[in-house]
């Protein structure tokens, strides 16, 4: 399910908001997989008013035409709706439940399996992100959210999977433990090279397969294979960074296959989206590129280094343990940027 469709993720986020929005989505998605239209099945959404209005919750009208949509997009009624419900968390964690159970019953009916196995995979909640004027208190409603409420956000009979920010880990250190089932697992990128720049021929040959799978790269780039490699070089590892690389070529494209100076356009014109960047933050990143540690100072520059993520400005690598690397369209430049001499240093 994608979160995304149903919360403001640039917004605080609140327990009971997105409590409605994982039944909600689960709801929704049951119901287009399985073509249900059950009139007398009301789904999630008009049984959450009918729940609603039985708190007899004050000055909330939970009558609107779309239920869904208000959470989303109409601020007051998000804010109304939170400082009504924080009276009656209980309740909604226990509605939530019993209707996420009641569609889990029906799941097995459907399979003929009573012990049927079912996981729920909540995707794009790692977008949660504040803006330069709410980011402290969308960080804090996050952290609040999966430490203070994760009992809350479990569901008995299913396994969930929540997708989450990375500076999550940041603000609440160790906080898998409170995930006992799974913990926190954090999705690297593709491992290019060594932290000393050795390159791995093993992870171009895997990319080069991901990209055949889905097209004829030589149609495109040619027999050369070192086109592709420096487009995958130049992707950092991050398959979307790199499908994005050969979009664009193809875009451009006007012979087939195309000149090499279209791809070399193309990495320019992707490396200008990320500049300029500022002083400071070239000295912060060409300190990362050195050390290929993503220190802290002090948890005020999170919102920095939740920008570098977001961003891809930095990017996450595992060999063993976790380190970091400054995205290649960017590396020499920062480095550039924060080296003595174009500071006017001795």
């Amino acid at each position: 399910c994608d979160m995304e469709d149903y919360l403001n993720l640039s917004t605080a986020v609140d327990v009971s908001d997105f409590l409605m929005a994982v039944a909600g989505s689960f709801d929704e998605a049951i119901r287009a997989d399985k073509n249900i239209a059950d009139p007398a099945d009301d789904g999630f959404w008009e049984g959450l008013r009918g729940f609603l209005g039985g708190l007899q919750l004050k000055e909330l009208s939970v009558g609107g035409p779309s239920f869904k949509a208000s959470l989303k997009s109409d601020p007051t009624f998000k804010e109304r709706l939170q400082q009504n419900m924080a009276g009656h968390l209980g309740s909604l964690v226990d509605h939530v439940r019993r209707f996420c159970h009641s569609r889990v019953v029906g799941l097995r009916e459907d399979t003929g399996d009573p012990n049927k196995k079912v996981v729920l995979l909540l995707d794009s909640v790692e977008h949660i992100r504040g803006t330069f004027a709410n980011a402290e208190e969308v960080h804090n409603s996050v952290e609040t959210l999966f430490a203070g409420h994760a009992e809350k956000l479990r569901i008995p009979d299913m396994h969930l999977i929540y997708t989450v920010p990375p500076y999550l880990k940041v603000r609440y250190p160790n906080i898998g433990q409170l995930y006992d089932e799974g913990g926190l697992e954090v999705l690297p990128s593709f491992k290019l090279h060594e932290q000393d720049g050795t390159r791995i021929p093993a992870a171009y040959d895997a990319f080069e397969n991901v990209v055949r799978k889905r097209g004829d790269w030589e149609r495109l780039l040619g027999t050369d294979r070192a086109v592709l490699d420096r487009l995958v070089h130049y992707s950092g590892g991050h398959l979307r960074d790199l499908l994005r690389l050969l979009r664009d070529v193809a875009r451009r494209a006007r012979t087939l296959p195309v000149q090499g100076g279209s791809v070399e356009t193309t990495i320019n014109q992707i490396r200008s989206e990320f500049l300029p960047i500022a002083n400071d933050d070239a000295g912060w990143l060409a300190e990362i590129a050195r050390t290929h540690q993503a220190e802290l100072q002090s948890l005020d520059q999170l919102p920095d280094l939740a920008r570098f993520f977001d961003t891809h400005l930095v990017l996450c690598y595992r060999n063993g343990e976790e380190w970091y690397d400054v995205h290649p369209l960017v590396a020499e430049q920062v480095c550039k940027q924060a080296s003595p001499e174009s500071s006017g240093t001795t």
